[in-house]
């Protein structure tokens, strides 16, 4: 069954004219194709809101990724660039679908809320599966309820230049490795930073927690 024999009479309007070409616009400018179900809604459907409001799909003209969205960026700093948000769940959080398929073919439609930027629920792996949801749950988001059962939780691994943004201004106040006592971490042969014992990238490790994302020797 097409997922549009299963949207009630009155949520949509049939789609402009030039609605294919829209949607090429939209691939082009993302780089993915949209997954078939989503790419025949919009040939065959305009303004499409469910739920009283509480789910308003974007035009392709208005679809952008979850990062540019939700936080202004438009590289995969914050979360992939291939998450799309598809609908507006208003107060700045989407429901979005990850362009890049599964090993099976379906595609993960996720939860992303503007609080949690890069971890993300998934709560369908069909455009159909979301919308019978939807459909079924009139009292509020469906994946909220009591009795439903995500499939996962998707935690992005933010990459270096995330962290490097994030953390850019802190790392250059630590200044040159003067030493003259060596780096105290084992088996490093930099000199020591002047507030610490130890070099610029050990320094950091040890007060983030994590690799240093810093290329600087």
């Amino acid at each position: 069954m097409n997922v549009v024999d299963i949207l009630p009479r009155g949520t949509w309007s049939p789609a402009r004219p030039d609605a294919a070409e829209r949607i090429d616009v939209l691939e082009r400018r993302v780089g993915h194709a949209l997954p078939s179900d989503l790419r025949e809604l919009h040939l065959r459907c305009r303004n499409v809101v469910l739920g009283d409001d509480r789910y308003v799909f974007l035009e392709p003209e208005r679809m952008q990724s979850i990062g540019q969205l939700q936080a202004g960026d438009s590289t995969d700093d914050h979360c992939p660039r291939t998450w799309l948000a598809i609908v507006d769940l208003h107060d700045g959080n989407y429901v979005g679908v990850d362009l890049i398929a599964n090993a099976d073919g379906t595609h993960n439609w996720l939860d992303c809320d503007h609080e949690d930027l890069g971890r993300a629920t998934v709560i369908a792996t069909s455009l159909e599966e979301l919308v019978r949801e939807a459909l079924s749950w009139p009292d509020g988001l469906f994946w909220l309820q009591a009795d439903h059962k995500p499939y996962r939780r998707i935690e992005y691994e933010n990459p270096p230049s995330y962290w490097r943004r994030l953390h850019g201004e802190w790392y250059a106040t630590l200044g040159e490795e003067r030493g003259p006592e060596l780096c105290t971490a084992t088996g490093c042969a930099r000199l020591h930073i002047v507030q610490s014992v130890k070099c610029r990238r050990h320094h950091y490790e040890m007060v983030h927690h994590r690799p240093s994302p810093f290329d600087d020797g």
